[in-house]
């Protein structure tokens, strides 16, 4: 079963009352909080068609993805550590796993939805992959011990990085998902327990 609600904390207030320090590094990249200072440069792929062909939203200005990114508190921008570049963006919205009303308390906040945006021209580089995985681990450091993530079906780079980061298929659907152009569509979903990630490097 999956949680009816999200938790009442966000990741970026999960990670600010345990002290986490940003910009997270990996080899190649910095993940930094959201803030209205990227809204421009994450703006200038998010209004591209080709960018929000396969997501669950289109917005119609940029207001209105900054506003509710700030409202979710759950976005990070991508960053390559070279040159500061901005490649694209990830989240991780906190979320309570379902239980028995009796054991409620302990499920809230222990789950985590992640999505994931790569600009047109910043793709193919594995750049996806690097950054899902370091907000994967740090989820799991925050004490989130189950991430998942859900795609349509023919959305194949999606689900393919998924399972390169060892995420499982749960569930397949069949003509679940309401496509805005496509009409229905099957819909596939992923999931992976912190205690299953691969050991870092």
């Amino acid at each position: 079963m999956t949680p009816d609600t999200s938790t009442g904390s966000t990741f970026h207030q999960l990670c600010a009352e345990r002290g986490r320090a940003f910009p997270l590094l990996t080899d190649r990249l910095l993940l930094s909080p959201f803030t209205a200072e990227d809204l421009h440069e994450v703006w200038g792929y998010w209004r591209l068609p080709e960018t929000t062909h396969w997501m669950s939203r289109r917005y119609e200005a940029p207001e209105q993805l900054r506003d509710r990114w700030l409202s979710q508190g759950s976005k990070f921008t991508v960053r390559r550590r070279s040159d500061g570049v901005l490649v694209g963006d990830v989240g991780a919205r906190l979320q309570d796993s379902w239980a028995q009303q009796e054991a409620a308390d302990h499920a809230r906040g222990t789950q985590a939805e992640l999505d994931w945006t790569l600009a047109p021209q910043h793709q193919a580089h594995g750049y996806a992959r690097e950054a899902v995985r370091a907000l994967m681990e740090l989820a799991a450091d925050l004490g989130v011990r189950r991430m998942h993530a859900g795609c349509f079906a023919e959305n194949t780079g999606s689900w393919r990085l998924m399972e390169a980061l060892g995420m499982r298929r749960e569930t397949s659907t069949i003509r679940e998902s309401l496509h805005r152009d496509l009409g229905w569509r099957d819909g596939v979903g992923y999931a992976v327990l912190a205690e299953e990630l691969p050991p870092r490097h």
